[in-house]
This record gives structure tokens, sequence and C-alpha cells, in this order.
């Protein structure tokens, strides 16, 4: 009898042992990257490019995020919090808590991965930097942009002696470091990092003067430069993310360009001044530009456009009940601009220019959350088609040959 039951627990044991030892092994054979590998130029995209690999194949969020709960019971008996592997399962919890877009979730997990690393390696380790990377993104996505700033920093410089100021992974820090002061009011802090990240493409062996990714860098240039009351150093950057996107030979002056230009709260021309709020909420105090429109009809507008030919994805000829005009299809930068620039200046009207004439207005009567922008123009419908041509050339090309879909409201 005794002898049974010592042998029905040596099973049950022996049964125990396998289910951890396939837990940690499914655990391992989806870990699909390579962070310990102790080579930095192999280690997997960051940020939102590997959020998928969070989603266990097959399983939806909450199934997998269900899965990794158990999974982490088992592994903390095992090894506690000082462990690769529970790191690990912490960040892919993380992730999936982002992905559901649970703020709270992502957070803590975020910090539970790093913590948990930060034990178990040094400190430049590319497993605790890219963790530390990813960290930075999680906290820019849910909107806590001064804590991403103390991430990013600290990544860089960690990560600048291991992967060099011209890895892809540094670019990327620098340009989110940039976006982040744009989002918190500090247009010159914005600019170093910016610039920093410009100066890096060109030297990069891999990419240089002529890359989609110095067009990129231009053009957030551009922005700064603008609002800094910069326009003709903006327009000369604005000019040479062109050149780099759309390198035909004379097609800079050919190709159709659109601008969008915000008109004045006040019609005092004594005062002459206007006041605009970007997305990063940075007032900018510039003079102003009189807009004659084929009406005859001028509008006095702030000279620095909020949406230009960077913002658009596509461009379709539209119908409604009044008659035709253009609908713009904008990129998730130009679509978040649009909704904040609407909501705060009701009442106001944007100008549509392209090519330096004026051929349409807007006014503002709401916000626009789709980062769809309808207007009338000022031309014969003959000649309107060939222009929702052209302009759909100009996106193709300035989006490296893709376009947004049309269709919905």
């Amino acid at each position: 009898m005794i002898g049974h039951r010592n042998q029905r627990q040596s099973l049950s044991l022996l049964f125990g042992l396998l289910t951890v030892a396939t837990v940690i092994f499914f655990l391992s054979g989806c870990r699909g990257d390579k962070n310990r590998s102790g080579d930095p130029g192999t280690l997997s995209p960051l940020g939102s490019k590997g959020e998928e690999s969070a989603r266990i194949s097959g399983k939806n969020l909450s199934e997998s995020l269900a899965f990794y709960k158990k999974s982490l019971v088992v592994l903390l008996r095992l090894h506690g919090e000082a462990n690769a592997e529970v790191a690990n399962t912490y960040e892919k919890m993380a992730r999936v808590y982002q992905e559901q877009g649970d703020r709270d979730g992502t957070v803590e997990y975020y910090g539970k991965a790093l913590k948990s690393l930060r034990s178990v390696y040094r400190r430049d380790h590319p497993a605790v930097l890219q963790t530390l990377k990813n960290s930075a993104d999680a906290y820019m996505d849910v909107g806590d942009v001064r804590t991403a700033i103390g991430f990013y920093n600290e990544f860089q410089l960690t990560g600048a002696s291991l992967y060099g100021p011209t890895h892809e992974e540094m670019l990327e820090s620098y340009e989110k470091m940039g976006d982040a002061f744009v989002a918190t009011g500090q247009p010159l802090e914005a600019l170093k990092h910016y610039q920093n990240w410009a100066r890096s493409v060109q030297k990069s062996p891999a990419m240089g003067k002529r890359h989609p990714e110095m067009a990129r860098a231009y053009n957030k240039l551009a922005d700064i430069y603008y609002k800094m009351g910069k326009i003709p150093e903006a327009e000369k950057l604005k000019d040479e993310a062109v050149g780099i996107m759309y390198p035909s030979t004379g097609a800079v002056a050919g190709i159709l360009r659109p601008r969008f230009f915000v008109s004045m709260r006040s019609s005092d021309l004594k005062r002459n001044r206007a006041k605009v709020s970007y997305p990063d909420r940075a007032t900018i105090d510039f003079g102003s530009r009189l807009m004659g429109l084929p009406s005859k009809r001028a509008v006095r507008v702030v000279p620095i456009p909020v949406i230009d030919e960077h913002d658009v994805a596509n461009v379709e000829m539209a119908r409604v009940q009044q008659g035709k005009g253009l609908l713009f299809y904008l990129t998730a930068e130009g679509a978040q601009r649009l909704s904040q620039l609407t909501r705060d200046g009701v009442g106001l009207s944007l100008v549509l220019e392209i090519n330096g004439n004026a051929i349409g207005e807007r006014r503002i009567d709401g916000e626009i959350q789709n980062g769809q922008l309808f207007t009338f123009v000022e031309i014969p419908d003959e000649l309107l088609e060939k222009m929702v041509f052209s302009l759909k050339e100009t996106c193709r090309q300035l989006n490296g040959g893709t376009r947004l879909e049309s269709g919905g409201s």
C-alpha cells in the first residue's frame, strides 16, 4: 500500500514538473526576440512595432493576458522577481495592456519589467535598454510625457556607447525626445533633439542626406522654425523635404503643394498680430498676411501653415448638397493638429492655398476628430478633377508611395 502511495506521489510530482517545463518552454518559444543575444544590431524593432508579439497566436488580447497571468504565478514561484523570463512576461503583459488602452496596467507592468531586469543585468545590457525604450514609448502613448523624457534621456545616455549614435533605435529616440518637448511646449529643447536626429541621419552609413528619414527630420525642424517665427528657414527646410521625397528633375516646382492657414481673431489692422495654439499648446506670436481669394474677397491670416503637404495622406473629390469640393485625408499628426485647431478655433476659418494661390476657405464650426477636412474651392469644376489627380500624385510621392484609403466620414 505504501509503495502504491509513493508511486502515485512520484507520478504526481513528475506530472507537475512536466507541466512547469511545458509552460517555461512555451514562454521561451513565444519570446521571439533577441534581447539577450548581446548583439544590439540584431534586436527586434521596439515600441509600437513590437506590440503584436505580445498577443499569443490564435488568442485575443484578453486570452493572452489570462495566460500570462497564470504563467507568471508559476514563474514567480520558481524564480522570484529577479529573473529574465519573469521580466519578459511582465513586459508582454504591459504590451497587452497598452493595446487594450489600459493606462494603469501599461505603466505598472513596464515598471515591474524594468525592476526585474535591472536586478538581473547591468544597466547597459541590451535587454534593459530595450525595455527602457519600450517604457518611454509607452509613457508617450499614455500621455505622461515628462516621465517619457526621463526614460528617453536614460536610454540615450547608456545606449549611445552600446548602439552608436546612428543606430536606428537611437535615431528614433532623438525624434521621440523632440516630440516629447514639443508636447510640453518647449520648442527650443525640441529643436536641439531634432537637429541631433538630422545630423545623425546624415552620418548614418545606411541612410544619408537623401534618405526619406532625412525628409521627416527636415519637416519637423521646419515646424519648429515656424513656431519660432523663422519663416524663411522653415520654408527652405520644407522644400528640402519635398525634394528628397519627390526627386524627379524639376518636380519640386511642378507639384501641387496644399497648405491651410488659419484666419486671425482680430480684424484690427493696427495690431497686425495673431496668436495660434498648436497641439503642443505653445503660443506663437506672429505678424499677419492678407490672402486674396478668386472671388476678390481677402482674408487676413497667420502667415504660417497649420497643415501642409506633409500632413496630407490622400485627396479625393467629394460632393455635398451645396456642390463639389476637395476632401483631404490627413496623417495622424495632421489629424491631431486639426482636431485641436477646430476644437479651440470655432468661428475662425481655414484658408486653402495651393502653390501660393488661395483657392478656398472653410469656416470652423466644430471639432473635426476623424482627420478628414472638406473644403469648397473657387475653381471651375472642369479643372477640379485634374487638380485632384495632381494632389494624389504629390501625396503618393511624399508618403513614400503609400496612400490612405478613402471612405467613411
